[in-house]
């Protein structure tokens, strides 16, 4: 899921509710406080996030969690906020070629503040 940047609040919460085993790739341009939540059906194995800033992420425990940032000086992902844009089959690429994920669904807005993946 990718946004440019959070609401006012500066925190983007996003609910994985979707039964099985999914991993997160969490992109913005801007500073972003990632909650997490997973439901009960739910498995959450991985969280990536990326963003030009440096993000925070707020994870349930145990789930290991990559991040990265231009600014902290990491290799980034691409930050898609549209699906139907150069940046998108970037980050589309990036996670397929060079990752070996598969990208199953992808959700995006320039500003955002609440996501659920059922």
């Amino acid at each position: 899921m990718g946004i440019y940047e959070p609401g006012a609040t500066g925190t983007v919460r996003v609910e994985l509710n979707r039964p099985g085993v999914s991993k997160l790739v969490l992109v913005a341009y801007s500073s972003v406080i990632w909650d997490v939540v997973v439901g009960p059906n739910a498995t959450l194995d991985s969280i990536l996030v990326s963003g030009y800033e440096v993000p925070i992420v707020n994870a349930p425990a145990g789930v290991p969690v990559d991040v990265r940032s231009f600014l902290g000086g990491d290799t980034r992902l691409p930050f898609a906020y549209t699906w139907d844009s150069y940046e998108a089959r970037r980050l589309r690429f990036e996670l397929e070629a060079s990752m070996g994920l598969v990208l199953r669904s992808f959700s995006g807005c320039y500003q955002g503040e609440t996501f659920i993946i059922d």
